[in-house]
C-alpha cells in the first residue's frame, strides 16, 4: 500500500487544475465577484496543503533515498508509478516500523478527502466534465451553496491529516536513536566481540614469536561459522602452530585471569563436592541406621594425607565437621551405640597454575599431548587466552599436506583429483564459512583486503585420501608484514568484491580467470586491466539467478557492486546489519535446502 502516497501526490495538482478551469469559466459571470475571494482562498489553502504533503514525503524518504534524481522522481506528481517499487515499500516499513500502518491510514484518509473533492468538481478519469456555456451560472450557484454549507471542510481535513503525518514523522525521528540502540541485534554484539578476540589474539601471537629462526613461523586460524546466540567469551578458536619442524593443533579458550584455569577450578569443585558428600552420608547414617554394634567406624582416605579415624556420633545431635579431620586416632565415645560407616575418599589432584607463554617457538617443542593447559597469553580486560592441545585435530600432528581453495576449483589447465572434487553442498558450506569469515576477520590483521582463494588452505594428514573441506584455514607468517588499515572504506570494498568473486566460483565450481567469457574484457595486448575482473564478474553474475535463485544472486550482486545503503565500513553497525541480512542470511537459507537447518 506504499503506492497510496503516490496517488495522493498526484491528486492535488489534478484538483487545482480543475479549479483553475472553473475560474476561467466563472470570470465572465456577473455574480463572480461575490464568490471570487472565497474561491481564490480555497485554491491557495489547497496549494498550501499540497506543499506540506510534499515536504512530509521528502522527510519520509530522506534517510534512505540518497540520489537526487530518485528523490525528484518520487516527488514528481506526474509520476505516481514510482511509488509501486516493492523495494521502496520495504524501505518505508523499515523506516517507520510499527508506525507504518498509521502512515498508510493517514494517506488513505487524504485520498478519500481528495476523491470527495473530485466528485464535487465533476472530475472523472482525471478530466473535468464538459460544461456547456449555458450552465456556468448553474455551476457557480452550486459551488457557492456547497462552499457556504461546508466552507473549507475538505481543506480542514487535509490540514488535520498533514498535521498527523508531520507528528508521526517527528515522533519517529525522535525515537530513532534509542530504537537503533535497542535494535542492535545479538549478531552485532557477538561479531564485535569475536572481532576483538581475533584482533587481540593476533597481537599476542605476534609478540611471542621471539626466536631467531631463519624461516618465518606459520600460524593458521581455523575458519568457522559461529552461531550468534553463543556467548563469545565461551567460544574456542582453533590454531595450527608451525615452526622449527613442529606442528601443534591448539584450542584457544578465553579465561579470566583473576581465577585459576578451568581444570584447577573443576578439581577444586570436585574436592569440595567429595567433602560435602562425606558429611551428608555420615550424618544420614548416624541418624537413620538402626544401632547394631558398639564398634566404631573408620574413615579411610586414599590420599594418605588424612589418617584413619574412628568416628562415633551422638544420637542427640549431628556430628561436628571437625570430628572427621583429627590428626591423631581419637575416639569420641557415647554411652550407647555407634554406627559403622566406611567411606572411601578420592585423592585431591593437584593442578598446576598455567604459566604465561613468553616464546612460542621454544616452548612449543616441550608441549605434550595431554588435557592440561599448556600456558596462556594475556588478553584485554583481565582476561587471557588459554592454550590447550586440540584433541579434535590430533591427526594434524603428523606428516601433512596442504591444498588451497584455488587447487580445488577446476581450471582450463588443471582439475582437482576425484578425491578432492567438491560437491555442491560442500561448496555452499564453504561459501557460508567464507562470508562469515569476512565479517569476523576483515577488521583484523588475519585477513588482508587483497585476500583470494590461494589464501584459503586445507591441511590434512598424508594418510588421508582427501582434505576435510569443512575445516578451511587462513594462514599468516610471523614476523608478518604490518597490514594496512583493514577498516578503511576502500579495503572493505575490495574484500567484498573478492568475496563476490569467490561466491561466483563456488556456485559454478570454476575459476573466474579461466572463463572464456573473460577474454572479452582483456586489454589491448591481451592482458587483464583494472576493469577485467569487474566486467567478467558482472557478466557471469547474470547466470546466478537461474542456477541458484534470487537470494544468492542478490547477495553476490551486493558484494560485487558494494551496494549497501549504509557506509561500507566494518566498524559501522548499520552496515553490519545489512551485510548480515543481505549476504549471510541468503547463504544460510540456500544451505538449508541441502542439510535441513544450520
Amino acid at each position: 500500500m506504499a503506492e497510496i502516497a503516490g496517488v495522493v501526490l498526484g491528486g492535488f495538482p489534478l484538483i487545482i487544475s480543475a479549479l483553475e478551469h472553473y475560474r476561467e469559466g466563472f470570470e465572465p459571470l456577473q455574480e463572480w465577484w461575490k464568490f471570487e475571494s472565497d474561491f481564490s482562498n480555497f485554491i491557495e489553502e489547497l496549494g498550501t496543503q499540497q506543499t506540506r504533503f510534499d515536504m512530509n514525503l521528502e522527510r519520509l524518504l530522506d534517510p534512505f533515498v540518497t540520489s537526487g534524481s530518485q528523490m525528484n522522481a518520487l516527488l514528481d506528481q506526474r509520476n505516481p508509478e514510482a511509488w509501486q517499487d516493492p523495494a521502496l515499500k520495504r524501505d518505508i516499513q523499515k523506516r517507520l516500523g510499527s508506525s507504518y500502518e498509521w502512515y498508510i491510514a493517514i494517506c488513505k484518509k487524504m485520498d478519500a478527502t481528495l476523491s470527495s473533492l473530485e466528485e464535487r468538481l465533476g472530475i472523472e478519469n482525471g478530466q473535468v466534465k464538459y460544461i456547456d456555456a449555458s450552465r456556468w451560472d448553474h455551476e457557480l450557484r452550486r459551488l457557492r451553496i456547497s462552499f457556504s454549507k461546508k466552507k473549507f471542510k475538505h481543506v480542514k481535513l487535509l490540514t488535520k491529516y498533514n498535521d498527523e503525518l508531520h507528528q508521526l514523522l517527528s515522533t519517529n525521528d525522535e525515537l530513532t536513536p534509542s530504537r537503533e540502540r535497542r535494535r542492535k541485534t545479538p549478531m552485532i554484539g557477538f561479531v564485535q566481540s569475536l572481532q576483538h578476540h581475533s584482533q587481540v589474539l593476533y597481537s599476542g601471537i605476534l609478540s611471542r614469536w621471539k626466536c631467531k629462526c631463519p624461516a618465518p613461523h606459520g600460524t593458521r586460524l581455523l575458519l568457522e561459522r559461529h552461531i550468534a546466540g553463543d556467548d563469545p567469551n565461551s567460544l574456542s578458536l582453533h590454531l595450527l602452530l608451525e615452526g622449527a619442524g613442529v606442528r601443534k593443533p591448539i584450542e584457544v579458550r578465553i579465561g579470566d585471569s583473576s581465577h585459576q584455569d578451568s581444570a584447577q577450578s573443576s578439581s577444586a569443585k570436585s574436592s569440595t563436592g567429595n567433602l560435602l558428600e562425606l558429611k551428608r552420608q555420615v550424618h544420614a547414617r548416624a541418624v537413620k541406621t538402626p544401632p547394631t554394634s558398639p564398634q566404631g567406624s573408620a574413615c579411610h582416605t586414599a590420599a594418605g594425607s588424612l589418617q584413619p579415624v574412628a568416628v562415633t556420633a551422638p544420637a542427640s545431635r549431628s556430628p561436628s565437621p571437625l570430628h572427621f579431620f583429627q590428626r591423631s586416632k581419637k575416639t569420641v565415645r557415647i554411652a550407647q551405640t555407634t554406627v559403622p560407616t566406611t567411606i572411601q575418599l578420592q585423592p585431591v589432584q593437584t593442578v598446576l597454575k598455567p604459566n604465561e607463554i613468553k616464546d612460542i617457538c621454544s616452548e612449543m617443542a616441550k608441549w605434550k599431548s595431554t588435557n592440561d593447559c599448556l600456558g596462556y597469553i594475556p588478553a584485554a580486560q583481565q582476561s587471557r587466552f588459554l592454550f590447550y592441545p586440540n584433541a579434535k585435530y590430533q591427526d594434524l600432528n603428523h606428516q601433512c599436506g596442504t591444498v588451497t581453495l584455488e587447487d580445488l576449483l577446476p581450471g582450463r589447465s588443471a582439475s582437482p583429483s576425484p578425491a578432492q572434487t567438491m560437491t555442491r553442498k560442500q561448496r555452499f558450506v564453504l561459501a557460508n564459512i567464507l562470508a562469515f569469515t569476512l565479517l569476523q576477520l576483515q577488521p583484523t590483521p588475519w585477513l588482508s583486503s587483497t585476500w583470494n582463494k590461494r589464501d584459503i588452505t586445507f591441511v590434512y594428514p598424508l594418510s588421508s585420501a582427501s582434505p576435510q573441506l569443512s575445516r578451511p584455514f587462513i594462514g599468516k607468517s610471523f614476523p608478518a608484514t604490518p597490514p594496512g588499515d583493514p577498516s578503511s572504506n576502500e579495503a572493505c570494498k575490495q574484500s567484498l568484491f573478492r568475496l563476490g568473486i569467490l561466491l561466483l566460483e563456488l556456485t559454478f565450481n570454476e575459476r573466474l580467470e579461466t572463463l572464456p567469457l573473460r577474454q572479452k574484457y582483456l586489454g589491448p595486448q591481451g592482458a587483464p586491466n583494472e576493469y577485467t575482473d569487474l566486467c567478467t564478474a558482472k557478466a557471469w553474475h547474470k547466470d546466478v539467478e537461474g542456477e541458484c535463485g534470487e537470494g544468492l544472486s542478490e547477495a553476490i550482486r551486493r558484494c560485487i557492486d558494494c551496494s549497501f545503503g549504509s557506509k561500507v565500513d566494518w566498524s559501522n553497525e548499520a552496515f553490519l546489519e545489512e551485510y548480515s541480512s543481505h549476504v549471510l542470511e541468503p547463504l544460510k537459507q540456500l544451505l538449508r535446502q541441502w542439510e535441513g537447518t544450520m
